[in-house]
């Protein structure tokens, strides 16, 4: 029996092999009291029964001109290779809720992401190289622009075979675009690839994409959270609940699927046919705990070898022989949401005002423990000369605040809170995940903050699957989320008022006009001035309350090797280099 097996066995069975050692270990730690909860996004619910797939609602060979066999660097980060690779053994890593294996639908919670990455491949992925992240082939071989950036032109790597043996071909990457462009399918991130016209069949090995506008950062969104699905085995089914593709999803990934159990874990065994060659590890448990403590105590006992923590589980972990903790720059930020089309949200100085009421420093001193910078706008200072840090900042002012209330028409009425000419009071429903400690802090401040100011406040704190519906359906007046984004400043997905990702109707025509005048021009220098304008225009007219960039917080077993230091997200798509002591 394959170790993958094994462990599978044991978790059906409700056990985890555990030693001697590790009892003592855990019986010590359920006496700590640890507080906090990782910072994983999930979406779900269910039985612990076995069941289905989980269902959800310029030319050369990349920008940096890398060969197609490159592998991500590691050297000197923690978890880079102490020896000779060696063949076998189970990873296991923590989740928060049942995933979604099904790329075309999938939410886009981390929780989808992790899973799919080992599953399914993208035409081009992501690689460390230094400090920089660069774009490498993955699915593709290479590829070239037309002189004027409007075609995109890809050649597929020979070879690749599904997990079922079929080959892929040019037609698998037609299906999977036109599919998350169809308005009748209900495709996560199509605003990533909304500049895509039309996808054309070359021949067999080769596909055509014909933009709408000239688009210089195609390639990067094509490794953004797009898997190629397989047409031979979902054409003409129901693409949004593709009941029989969801009893095994079927990818080209390094990992085929296994099983789910709802609420308790997937799994995914080595593909030996992989057309990278077959993975050192036997398989990958994603193992479903939604409680933070839990995470924390598994990964301390050696029952899980990857989470991401909060900054406030950091001692709980410090000094513990077998887990190391590893601090890695995330191109993401965190806000506050607000919903445009909520009239009291209407006024450009009431959202200003919501900015000014609270202390970010504070925040990111006290909450984060400094593991983060204060944000000024969407695009990450990583992004190097696309940040443009000479924007409006709202440093903490809450007399400024006021002033701004007040000057927009609200007044204190006789039981403090404010009242606007016509005896409506500012009231504002504040919605924010369970389970996310640090998310429940800074949520808890902000209402103080606002209510010192007058506004009456209803924090509705509630479990993921229902705040992500409140989300998407606009049920909110303020949300507290966070975005990790792609390795460019491109901000179409968020911002543009035809985009499905705008889950807060945002709606400007001048931002509309820069997003795709930035995000269509060739010339780099000129693009990086468009950036900087509309990060400045964003700042000024404040379509949400930006909060921080923060650190990710890994802990990690000291027996996993060459997991590259990168986000997450990122580095689970190099997992076939990976391998456990």
């Amino acid at each position: 029996m394959m170790e993958i097996e094994r462990v599978v066995d044991e978790l059906r069975r409700g056990g985890t092999p555990v030693s001697r050692r590790r009892v003592l270990r855990m019986a010590a730690l359920g006496s700590l009291g640890i507080a906090g909860a990782g910072i994983l996004a999930a979406c779900g619910g269910g039985s612990e029964s076995p069941t289905t797939a989980p269902s959800g609602g310029s030319s050369g060979s990349g920008s940096s001109g890398s060969g197609a066999g490159s592998t991500p660097s590691a050297e000197g980060t923690p978890g880079s290779g102490g020896g000779e690779a060696k063949k076998g053994g189970v990873w296991r890593m923590a989740i928060t809720a049942n995933p979604t294996a099904y790329p075309i639908t999938a939410p886009g919670a981390l929780t989808d992401i992790l899973v799919n990455k080992t599953i399914y491949n993208c035409l081009v992925q992501y690689r460390l190289e230094g400090d920089a992240i660069e774009v490498v082939p993955d699915l593709a071989e290479s590829w070239e622009a037309a002189s004027d950036l409007s075609e995109y032109t890809f050649k597929l790597k020979s070879g690749v075979t599904w997990h079922d043996g079929q080959p892929l071909t040019a037609e698998d990457v037609k299906f999977t675009m036109d599919a998350v462009l169809d308005p009748n399918v209900n495709a996560s991130g199509r605003g990533v690839v909304s500049s895509i016209d039309s996808t054309e069949v070359v021949d067999d090995q080769t596909v055509k994409f014909v933009l709408k506008y000239p688009f210089a950062s195609l390639p990067i969104m094509l490794g953004y959270n797009k898997p190629i699905v397989p047409k031979h085995l979902l054409e003409g089914q129901d693409l949004n609940e593709p009941a029989e593709f969801l009893r095994k999803p079927i990818g080209t990934g390094p990992f085929k699927f296994q099983e789910f159990v709802q609420g308790s874990h997937l799994a995914v065994e080595a593909n030996p046919d992989y057309f990278e060659g077959a993975p050192l590890l036997d398989g990958i448990i994603f193992k479903i705990i939604p409680d933070g403590n839990a995470r924390v105590a598994q990964v301390r006992s050696g029952e899980i070898d990857f989470t991401v923590i909060e900054p406030a589980q950091i001692d709980a972990l410090s000094g513990v022989d077998n887990v190391e903790i590893r601090y890695v720059p995330q191109v993401n930020y965190y806000f506050f949401a607000i919903n445009h089309s909520s009239p009291k949200m209407q006024d450009v100085r009431v959202r200003q005002a919501l900015v000014y009421a609270i202390n970010r420093q504070a925040i990111v001193d006290q909450v984060l423990k400094g593991h983060g910078k204060v944000a000024t706008g969407p695009i990450n200072p990583l992004l190097g000369p696309y940040y443009n840090p000479d924007v409006p900042t709202y440093d903490y002012d809450p007399e400024r605040a006021a002033a701004l209330l007040e000057e927009a028409g609200w007044t204190k009425g006789s039981d403090g809170i404010l009242t606007n000419a016509q005896g409506e009071k500012l009231t504002i429903r504040f919605n924010g995940p369970k389970g996310y400690p640090a998310m429940e802090q800074v949520i808890t401040y902000a209402q103080q903050e606002y209510q010192k100011l007058g506004i009456q406040v209803t924090l509705e704190i509630v479990d993921w699957p229902v705040h992500l519906d409140m989300y998407h359906n606009l049920e909110y007046d303020l949300l507290m989320e966070w975005w990790i984004t792609p390795p460019d400043a491109d901000l179409y997905d968020h911002y543009h008022s035809e985009s499905s990702s705008n889950w807060w109707a945002y709606k400007n025509p001048e931002i509309d006009d820069l997003i795709v005048k930035a995000r269509s021009e060739p010339d780099e220098q000129r693009r990086i001035e468009l950036y900087h304008e509309l990060q400045r225009k964003l700042a000024e007219d404040v379509p949400v309350v930006y909060l921080y960039y923060p650190e990710e917080i890994q802990a990690m077993s000291t027996r996993t090797k060459d997991l590259p230091a990168m986000g997450y997200r990122d580095a689970l798509t190099w997992m076939e280099k990976v391998w456990v002591e």
